[in-house]
């Protein structure tokens, strides 16, 4: 959290918050970095999955869903072909 109000001070425009144990912990994080911040939904990750009105609520600008759209791509070329 700290590393990413220092990217604020620097200018950053919007902070992300490596892998957030908890949803307190995203809270936290969402209170005291100003700022727009996003967060990555991984099913497998350490960061709790949330509802994107859960997330928007709690204070991210950004949700990305790096292996879902991964999932449905693969899907898609497999089925291309047939």
């Amino acid at each position: 959290i700290r590393r990413c109000q220092e990217f604020v001070a620097a200018g950053a425009d919007i902070t992300f918050l490596e892998a957030p144990l908890s949803e307190a912990e995203m809270r936290r994080y969402c209170q005291e970095v100003p700022g727009p911040k996003m967060v990555n939904m991984l099913p497998s990750g350490k960061t709790p999955m949330l509802p994107h009105s859960r997330l928007e609520e709690i204070g991210f600008a950004i949700a990305a869903y790096p292996l879902t759209l991964l999932s449905a791509g693969m899907r898609a070329q497999e089925q291309a072909p047939q």
